[in-house]
């Protein structure tokens, strides 16, 4: 898996990217890009009134957006004095005529938003030369310490589809609101699960989350989900409104207790923010909130697998958690 880099006041190092240019046609329009007095102040905006072989034009800016490329067109970035234009997200659909030269991404990702396949993160690491037909990656750039191993980050600004698993229900509901992503799970004794990077793969890894419950019964609980095999197999670990937290483990169908609800100070209570961390090392589980560690555990059912945001019920439904800053660390 590939390196983050992570943008911010003091470090505007951002994962760079070139591709080779591959299209060439006489009658191509030039389509202009600025966060003021171009034809467009959205890249979105710009892709989406494009045409097949039209030239974008890009200039110095940081663009907050989740950019689609799903068009046989060409991006270009143009440094008029502020650096070379920035993209939050850059979401690569697979056209094998589409290009980009002179942008820096904070995230690149190989496939759309509706239809990711694979099991690929989003990118993270310095990366250059990428062939947009086959993707193959070549040189990379070293980054400082500060910055190692973010292997994915999602704060949530940039609102998406949200895709619901096969035989959805209405049991629970997602959605985007003020820079959060929130969950409501409305069918009581149930446990929902939602996966925005769209089914990456993790090994050994640490996740970050910030969660909080906004209204429901403060017996309701929330989290994340590790290893994730399958709907019937994974591991989780939650907290509760009332303070608690636990781990345990779904095995084809089955949980498995392995750590308790157990009540800590720690925890606070509903409505307030609660930052989760949970480390998985091999067999090894550790878990930290808010900064302090709340123990460990060993079980080496599942080596590798995706993750989740979790929501879950118990005898009354109506529980409302808003999650924000999701992070993966290697």
């Amino acid at each position: 898996m590939s390196d983050y880099v992570k943008r911010g006041k003091h470090v505007r190092t951002y994962a760079a990217i070139a591709v080779l240019l591959l299209i060439g046609s006489a009658q191509a329009l030039n389509l202009t890009v600025c966060p003021n007095g171009c034809g467009y102040d959205s890249i979105q905006a710009a892709i989406n009134a494009a045409n097949s072989g039209d030239i974008i034009e890009i200039y110095s800016g940081d663009y907050l957006e989740h950019v689609i490329m799903n068009k046989n067109i060409t991006l270009k970035g143009i440094n008029n004095g502020g650096g070379n234009p920035s993209i939050e997200t850059m979401h690569l659909c697979g056209y094998p005529e589409s290009s980009a030269s002179g942008l820096t991404f904070f995230f690149l990702d190989f496939g759309c938003p509706s239809s990711k396949q694979s099991n690929l993160p989003m990118i993270a690491k310095d990366t250059k030369n990428i062939s947009m037909p086959s993707i193959t990656m070549a040189t990379y750039s070293p980054i400082s310490e500060e910055n190692r191993k973010m292997l994915y980050y999602d704060s949530f600004s940039i609102s998406l589809p949200v895709i619901y698993p096969k035989g959805y229900n209405r049991e629970y509901t997602a959605a985007y609101k003020s820079g959060r992503y929130h969950i409501i799970v409305s069918k009581p004794n149930y446990i929902s699960i939602v996966d925005p990077t769209g089914g990456a793969i993790f090994d050994d890894f640490t996740i970050e989350v910030e969660a909080a419950q906004d209204g429901g019964p403060n017996d309701g609980d929330c989290g994340v989900i590790l290893r994730r095999i399958d709907e019937n197999s994974y591991y989780r670990f939650m907290i509760t409104g009332n303070g608690y937290y636990g781990f345990d483990k779904f095995q084809n169908g089955n949980r498995i207790e392995l750590v308790p609800l157990t009540k800590s100070k720690d925890i606070r209570s509903e409505n307030e923010k609660n930052n989760i961390k949970i480390g998985c090392y091999g067999n090894h589980f550790t878990f930290n909130v808010n900064e302090n560690n709340l123990g460990s555990f060993i079980d080496s059912s599942f080596a590798k697998g995706g993750i989740g945001l979790e929501v879950g019920t118990q005898s009354v439904g109506g529980v409302h958690v808003s999650f924000d800053n999701l992070k993966v660390w290697a």
